[in-house]
């Protein structure tokens, strides 16, 4: 008796359920694998036994018949060389129709691309004379060569008709090709300042021998400006203005100026023109120009201007590189000189959840290496080393459970030298790493070179963090969240762990919105041995916090 992994088993003696459906879907099963070893005229029959009004045999009788082999594959209607080129290798063994009908579509599609539109492939089937061996003998039509002769644009076209010429890559002259068509079609609808892009082709479906592409364009205006409002419990308001010319040069470049400020008096300003089509390839180019003043993570009254360049590539759908060189001029004060430093670093990523605002299944994954040479200061000499990963599992439909994970580490490679610079140190604490506690302060030092500050972020030289939460949605875009947080740090050169994490747990309730997360959590500190008198005493830390935000989730 044959059975299929979708019937049933039922009763307590764990007999299969029987239908006729069920059981003649089952022989035609039978048949279609011998058909695939080549058996092409193997014949399935079966015959139905009633035992009783709840008990049915099933005699199954298989005659195989002659294997068939494939001896040989021709084409015809082309030249000798061009025939070797196409034939499949290594040659079949068994015969199979499905194969034959497969190679046909890889025949068509292979002239297709070459200029033949209308090409034409049949096939004729020669058995011998007991059916053991077949040749298949293709009949390729190639039909007449089509080639472009003109590509036009039309619309309200403020764009560069030549740059737009170079992203579609296709030239007048070259041969039809629909896929070199629908890849140009893409890398020009990643020009940001189109609103609609639809296109023709000309004289294709008559049959002439040229034809003829015209695109329809439509372009938005091209700038723009904003201005926005964040806030979080840790640096409470903050407002960002930005301005930007998306089609700079008519060529799609991206000029743009931005500016924020804070309540905790931080404030940075930052110019950035970028190149989406470097080489007019997929690689977007960004150079930017910047300046930041305020209070940063451990380091206070500091000034720091900079520039950078990067190059960025999607090299999938779910995959991104980035690559960039910096350099920067930092004067923090109660130092004797400015800190000049020079980065390279290198970013790679890899996504697959199925929604950016609200994951459900998938993970995230981010990881980031800093060179950094120092011109005024060997303390400026380090690598640096951080990673996130982050995943999303739904058991049900109404619970959603995330995780994220990461940690990092700096070192200073410049020989008899272990010392790194307070503001290049790793600190934890806050929304972005264990919620409950200020930002970077999930460890602190009470005493700072200046007696005016009653305590500071501890930095450290490793750390990690994790996070598990678990999302239960409710009415409309609301959803509830309870969470645990933990995070260890080593302010030792030897990274040697402390013994004592400091985490938090709690939960809240948060409103996804299409621009982002609104969410109020309760947040209880949990010191696992910390000596919390020696916190309240140098620090009037809370054993707990309620925690505000503005599009802020992971």
């Amino acid at each position: 008796m044959v059975l299929t992994p979708h019937t049933r088993r039922i009763g307590r003696d764990g007999h299969a359920a029987y239908t006729p459906l069920r059981a003649a879907n089952d022989m035609q099963r039978v048949r279609d694998l011998y058909l695939r070893a080549g058996f092409l005229g193997a014949e399935v029959t079966y015959e139905t036994d009633y035992l009783s009004d709840t008990v049915v045999a099933l005699s199954i009788s298989i005659r195989e018949g002659e294997q068939t082999f494939c001896e040989d594959v021709r084409i015809s209607g082309i030249e000798n060389d061009q025939e070797e080129a196409l034939l499949p290798s290594p040659p079949w063994d068994i015969f199979h129709i499905d194969t034959v009908r497969a190679f046909r579509e890889t025949l068509l599609e292979e002239y297709r691309e070459k200029g033949y539109p209308f090409v034409d492939v049949g096939y004729r089937l020669h058995f011998n004379e007991d059916s053991s061996s077949v040749s298949v003998e293709y009949l390729l039509d190639p039909g007449d060569s089509v080639r472009v002769q003109g590509i036009h644009f039309s619309g309200n076209l403020k764009t560069n008709e030549a740059f737009l010429r170079r992203i579609l890559s296709i030239e007048e002259g070259d041969v039809f090709s629909r896929r070199e068509l629908s890849r140009g079609v893409r890398r020009l609808r990643t020009i940001r300042s189109f609103s609609s892009l639809t296109y023709s082709i000309v004289a294709l479906e008559e049959g002439y021998e040229e034809v003829d592409i015209i695109f329809s364009l439509t372009e938005s205006r091209p700038y723009s400006a904003e201005v926005g409002l964040a806030y979080d419990t840790y640096n409470s308001f903050n407002v960002s203005l930005r301005a930007q010319n998306r089609n700079f040069l008519q060529r799609d470049r991206h000029l743009g100026v931005r500016g924020m400020v804070t309540a905790q008096r931080e404030g940075e300003v930052e110019l950035t023109f970028a190149n989406p089509h470097f080489l007019y390839r997929e690689i977007r180019a960004t150079s930017s120009l910047y300046g930041t003043y305020g209070l940063q993570g451990s380091v206070e009254n500091y000034a720091e201007i900079g520039n950078i360049y990067s190059l960025h590539w999607r090299m999938s759908e779910a995959i991104q590189a980035t690559a960039s060189l910096s350099f920067e001029a930092r004067d923090i004060r109660n130092t004797e000189a400015v800190r000049n430093a020079a980065q390279i670093s290198t970013i790679l990523s890899y996504d697959s959840r199925d929604s950016f605002l609200r994951p459900r299944r998938g993970s995230f994954f981010r990881g980031e290496g800093e060179l950094s040479y120092g011109f005024s200061y060997e303390v400026d000499n380090f690598v640096r080393a951080r990673g996130e990963f982050r995943t999303y599992v739904t058991p049900v439909s109404a619970f959603t459970f995330a995780g994220r994970f990461g940690g990092g580490v700096v070192h200073n490679y410049t020989p008899a030298l272990d010392t790194i610079q307070r503001d290049q140190l790793l600190t934890l604490g806050g929304v972005s790493s264990v919620r409950g506690y200020e930002e970077g302060m999930l460890f602190f030092e009470s005493s700072h070179e200046d007696e005016s500050v009653e305590h500071a972020p501890l930095g450290g030289y490793a750390a990690l963090f994790g996070n598990i939460e678990a999302r239960i949605p409710l009415i409309l875009s609301f959803e509830a969240n309870t969470f645990f947080d933990v995070g260890l740090l080593t302010d030792q050169s030897d990274y040697t762990f402390s013994e004592t994490p400091r985490g938090a747990y709690g939960g809240g309730v948060r409103y996804v919105s299409p621009l982002g997360a609104i969410g109020v959590v309760y947040a209880q500190k949990a010191s696992f041995g910390f000596d919390d008198e020696v916190a309240k005493q140098y620090y009037e830390e809370n054993p707990d916090m309620w925690i505000f935000s503005i599009n802020y989730t992971f």
